[in-house]
């Protein structure tokens, strides 16, 4: 079993500038459990509304969560038991580690993060404000979160120590989650918030249906990121597979060597640069995509956008077989003389040297455009004259 240290309670009374009108009193706790998890077992973590920070253990030190509680009310007794209210809940089942933080949903039907004060201790560990509410099942009910300033508030700052090799999941109701330098099997979620990774090993989940996630200098197995509305960053990414789907996000990415490659948008667009992957299926709605790559390793690569324009840009070194198909736009190379091997109807062939990779691109209502990797505008101004 896993050994319970509660920190001593901090109270501060904090006026806050709702409306002018409502003085809101704050009150705030720190809670701490460690517990052993022999042999790397799965762990889970589930938080309703606040933040989650994730970082690396010290060698041989168990696994360590550190809850850091606000709440506001009316009174400083409600604030008090609001606090008092919240708990770390350990559980093991078939070899899966559960800490879970306990909420009163029981008495509670929607939650709202305190919101910062002029002064005092509540404002240093607010989560930021939510974009809108959302309705999440949490503790066996449906509770609203979200940004109503007649919610409860309260909300649970977790910070986790995770030792190397982990594989954990990470289920967050609503706000931020980021992970910093580890190494292991991630699986990261959240309603409404945005998920950072960085400078980490191994194989990552992350997905957010209403926030944004960002990937920086990443390198494992996998990598799998799934928005709904917000936008994705990859930054140095070094992977066997990466696959990016957003329903209504922008996709951008820079640094990126991979096997598979695959990205889906259903409205957004699609900007990839110094993208190397040995094979690529980019696809958007409705988005413009833009890609610059060397394709030093490409074997094949598919590329469609249903309503935008097409741009690629490589190298004048570079060997390919492109395979363009635009309806209602044009076909063209821009500062670079490629070979024209055919055109008939809709689609356009177009060759650099002999060999390399086939490339089909699709853009039935929209332009295709093949440009230098490093040429600026200027550069290619002066080459049309």
């Amino acid at each position: 079993m896993g050994r319970l240290r509660l920190a001593a309670l901090s109270l501060g009374i904090v006026v806050l500038p709702a409306d002018g009108l409502l003085a809101l009193e704050g009150a705030e706790k720190t809670l701490t459990v460690e517990r052993a998890v022999p042999g790397g077992g799965p762990l889970v973590f589930e938080n309703l509304i606040g933040s989650v920070r994730i970082v690396a253990a010290r060698p041989l030190e168990p696994v360590r969560v550190e809850a850091h509680v606000t709440a506001e009310a009316r009174t400083i007794e409600e604030a008090r038991a609001l606090v008092e209210s919240i708990r770390i809940e350990q559980r093991a089942t078939d070899g899966e580690a559960l800490f879970h933080v306990v909420f009163p949903v029981a008495d509670h039907a929607a939650f709202r993060p305190p919101k910062p004060g002029v002064q005092g201790l509540v404002s240093r560990w607010t989560a930021p404000l939510l974009r809108e509410s959302s309705t999440v099942e949490y503790g066996g009910r449906t509770v609203e979160v979200g940004p109503d300033r007649k919610a409860t508030g309260l909300a649970v700052n977790l910070t986790i120590s995770l030792p190397y090799d982990s594989r954990a999941t990470v289920r967050q109701g609503a706000g931020p989650i980021h992970g910093r330098a580890l190494r292991g099997h991630l699986q990261l979620a959240t309603t409404d918030g945005d998920i950072t990774v960085e400078r980490c090993f191994g194989t990552v989940q992350a997905e957010s249906r209403r926030g944004s996630v960002r990937i920086l200098h990443f390198q494992g197995d996998g990598l799998e990121v799934r928005t709904a509305t917000g936008d994705t960053e990859l930054s140095e990414v070094r992977t066997e597979r990466t696959t990016v789907r957003t329903t209504a996000g922008s996709i951008r990415g820079s640094g990126v060597s991979t096997g598979l490659l695959v990205v889906e948008s259903s409205t957004g667009d699609v900007r990839v640069a110094d993208c190397e992957p040995a094979t690529a299926r980019i696809e958007t709605g409705s988005g413009k995509v833009d890609v610059s790559t060397h394709w030093t390793r490409l074997k094949d690569a598919s590329i469609r956008t249903a309503g935008g324009d097409v741009t690629l840009r490589v190298g004048n070194l570079t060997h390919f077989d492109l395979l363009a198909q635009s309806r209602t736009g044009t076909v063209q190379a821009l500062g670079m003389s490629l070979d024209l091997v055919e055109r008939e109807g809709l689609s356009t062939r177009l060759r650099q040297g002999q060999g390399g990779p086939a490339v089909l691109v699709e853009a039935p209502g929209g332009s295709i455009t093949v440009r230098p990797y490093d040429a600026s505008r200027l550069d290619l101004l002066v080459r049309e004259r």
